[in-house]
């Protein structure tokens, strides 16, 4: 970057998955070729709750097609612009005379194909045929159409498991085709039923049906246009999916995503051009907004999926990291994620589903293999993360809301959770918290890095379970402290007490085990039989964040962070270059995730070290300038950024928008301005410390229980960073001092800030 956080019109703009377009809205996802169309049995389809209800959507004119651009609009969007050469040319024409069989030839006498998609609970289709030839032409049409019902996961795995009975059935009148599949199966008394309903308006009545599709012609005259439009609509057992109503709809937004976007707060940029930080926070609001599951809306809150295309269904870690990090912008996916998962919360043992009573969901998906038990993902408990998260979260809500009431709703759902922790977290040695899978198919790995091969000794070999990783550890030691604080505020001062003291001695233990004096930092893990997993990884940045790490170890493990073998210049590796199974194209052995590097950054602001922090988020916003839309990808590869390397290649099977990636600029953006709520004693806490890259920022409608704020943050000439509020109304007190979580700021520190922060009020 340069000086300042402006952008550059130079750098190369990076794709997740170049060689496809993909769009979604709630349960509905499209998945085609650059050229708009679904072509691949083996990647391509129309999924709706994990469902292929479309595998085949193939449009041509005159036996031939020349897409010239396709492209999504918005996250729910796509516009395609394909072309084809008449039948009748004229000879003083170049297309008629050069390039035949070529898009050149037909770009001087032209039949154009302007197809507009918008997804909504299905999908709209408007298919513009125009004439740009000075003759009258007869156009020849072919859409060839098919669905198989496959899982999303039988397709990306290549391999089909269920089997059912597959009915196709066809009415032509005028001006309407009905095409419909149905689709039935059965796996171990439990039942499928779906199926796809596809309408077209427009056609011709002399069009031909036969099993690849429908055939027309149609008659245009110079400059004339004629027009179809496709609806899908879905059958999903019971429930009946339509698609939104009206052709042209390219701008189309559900409501309740326009209404989440006028109410969030927003970035406001001064009179210049938008910086990237302020780009990426808008980005987020909207990619966000994107992912929401409408099926899961729960009264003022709601949920996203955890990414597109691959995770369109409910991820436990995934959607409360989401909404932590997103807090700043408003309460609902903190709402929405706590109800939720409290409806899912494990009742019973279950070994094949790792479903424990109290427990906190993994996954629960909605795909054939999920519905019909050939795999336990329909309702899932293997994770470790969810269960403390948890408990995080119903404290961040009460810290940005003051809602008592609600908090009080879902303390028991913590309080079971944490009984899960203590009576069933702890299958490793020396009593830490660890995990196992009980699941023939279960997840190995159920903390945060959960591929097969995350974990592993300094010889490369896979460490075997149970595995007490160091930063779960953290997230015990954070669930504890927050749930000391929410029975404290429940009336149950005993009980929060001895909450407080098992956090210390688990701090104290983590402390003194996990440490690695030789190599001056902290393991990795531990191991069944108790031994320190002595790979170098990013997890103890993660351990950082939860304020588990004792002062006199900080500043070795930040600097150990950001030494070159892990901090790469776009952000910091998950493994050491060092490490013989570095490997910077896999998932979790030498990547970089956004993610990740944005709950580094919260512990850099827990301890103090604002420069480290303003460091890796500048090194996290070059990925977001380089790539398209602003928008970090889900997971990039762990290239070190030089002259040779100006720009990093992202993970193949990359997601995006994904819901952490799209959190992670607004909480990297809170934890530089230093923000931190207690609405309970109508208390908003500031510390801002702007880098000179990132000199100003305004931000509008920030809430904190029931006040709104305007605020305009700036740095000085001198390096200091100032504030003003600008608006307000509800009652809030300003303190300019780091948050209660901080654990730098000395008790005369804060008194000092405290004393100043009344003076200026």
């Amino acid at each position: 970057m340069e000086s300042r956080d402006t952008p550059r019109s130079d750098l190369i703009r990076l794709q997740t998955r170049p060689h496809q377009l993909n769009a979604s809205q709630s349960r509905t996802v499209l998945i085609c070729d650059r050229e708009g169309m679904i072509t691949d049995v083996d990647q391509h389809g129309v999924f709706i709750h994990e469902t292929r209800v479309l595998s085949r959507l193939v449009w041509n004119l005159q036996h031939e097609l020349y897409t010239v651009e396709a492209s999504t609009v918005h996250q729910n969007s796509i516009l395609v612009y394909a072309i084809a050469q008449p039948q009748r040319r004229l000879p003083a024409y170049s297309g008629a005379t050069r390039h035949k069989g070529h898009a050149r030839g037909a770009t001087e006498e032209t039949i154009e194909l302007r197809l507009a998609t918008v997804l909504s609970d299905g999908l709209h289709q408007d298919a513009d045929i125009t004439n740009f030839t000075i003759q009258e032409q007869l156009v020849q049409v072919r859409l060839e159409l098919d669905a198989d019902f496959a899982g999303l996961d039988e397709v990306l795995s290549g391999e089909r498991r269920q089997k059912g009975s597959l009915l196709r059935q066809s009415e032509h009148s005028p001006e309407l085709i009905h095409l419909r599949w149905s689709y039935k199966a059965h796996h171990r008394g439990c039942h499928l039923e779906r199926g796809v309903e596809l309408r077209l308006h427009g056609v011709p009545a002399g069009a031909r049906l036969d099993r690849h599709g429908v055939r027309w012609q149609v008659r245009l005259a110079p400059g004339a246009t004629a027009h179809v439009c496709l609806e899908l609509a879905a059958r999903i057992e019971k429930r009946k999916l339509e698609p939104a109503r009206g052709c042209y709809q390219l701008e189309y937004r559900d409501p309740r995503q326009t209404a989440y976007l006028e109410a969030t707060t927003q970035i406001t940029p001064r009179p210049q051009p938008l910086s990237t930080v302020e780009r990426a926070v808008e980005r987020a609001r909207h990619d966000l907004a994107s992912l929401r599951l409408f099926d899961l809306d729960r009264a003022d809150g709601w949920v996203p999926a955890a990414g597109i295309p691959n995770y369109v269904a409910t991820f436990g870690r995934d959607i409360l990291t989401a909404a932590w990090q997103s807090a700043l912008l408003a309460p609902d996916i903190l709402r929405g994620s706590l109800q939720v998962l409290r409806e899912l919360q494990g009742q019973r043992t279950d070994n094949w589903r790792d479903e424990q009573p109290g427990k906190m969901l993994h996954e629960a998906h909605t795909g054939p293999l999920s519905v019909l038990n050939y795999r336990p993902q329909g309702r899932y408990y293997g994770s470790f993360n969810t269960s403390p998260f948890y408990v995080i979260v119903l404290s961040e809500f009460l810290h940005w809301t003051g809602d008592k009431a609600t908090m009080l709703q879902h303390l028991d759902a913590a309080r079971r959770t944490m009984v899960w922790m203590d009576r069933d977290g702890h299958p490793g040695p020396k009593h830490f918290y660890a995990f196992t899978t009980r699941s023939s198919q279960g997840v190995k790995n159920q903390g945060w890095k959960d591929s097969g091969d995350a974990l592993i000794y300094p010889d490369g070999s896979i460490v075997p379970d149970p595995i007490a990783t160091c930063e779960i550890q953290g997230y015990a030691y954070e669930a504890k402290l927050r749930m000391a604080e929410l029975l404290f505020l429940a009336g149950e001062r005993a009980e929060a007490a001895r909450m407080l003291w098992q956090a210390h001695e688990l701090k104290k233990r983590f402390n003194d085990v996990f440490w690695m004096p030789q190599e001056n930092y902290f393991a990795m893990a531990l191991d069944p039989r108790g031994r320190q997993v002595r790979s170098i990884g990013s997890d103890p940045g993660d351990a950082l964040a939860t304020g588990i790490i004792a002062r006199d170890y900080v500043q070795a493990t930040v600097d150990r962070l950001f030494a070159p073998d892990m901090f790469t210049e776009w952000g910091i590796r998950t493994l050491s270059s060092g490490h013989i199974a570095f490997n910077p194209y896999s998932y979790h052995r030498g990547s970089v995730w956004p993610a990740e590097n944005a709950a580094i950054g919260v512990g850099l602001r827990r301890y103090g070290h604002t420069g480290h922090l303003a460091e890796l988020m500048r090194a996290q916003m070059a990925i977001a300038e380089r790539f398209q839309f602003v928008r970090f990808p889900e997971v990039m590869c762990g290239h070190r950024r030089s002259q040779a390397q100006p720009f990093p290649p992202v993970y193949p099977q990359s997601c995006s928008p994904q819901a952490w990636s799209a959190g992670a600029p607004v909480i990297f953006l809170q934890m530089l301005l230093g923000i931190y709520p207690y609405a309970p004693m109508e208390i908003l806490f500031l510390d801002p410390h702007l880098p000179d890259w990132f000199p100003h920022c305004r931000l509008e409608r920030l809430r904190v229980g029931q006040a709104c704020l305007d605020i305009d943050f700036e740095r000085t000439e001198s390096g200091e960073s100032r504030f003003q509020v600008t608006e307000r109304s509800g009652h809030v007190r300003i303190i300019r001092q780091p948050s209660p979580w901080s654990v730098f700021a000395s008790p005369q520190e804060r008194i000092e800030d405290f004393v100043a922060s009344l003076w200026a009020a």
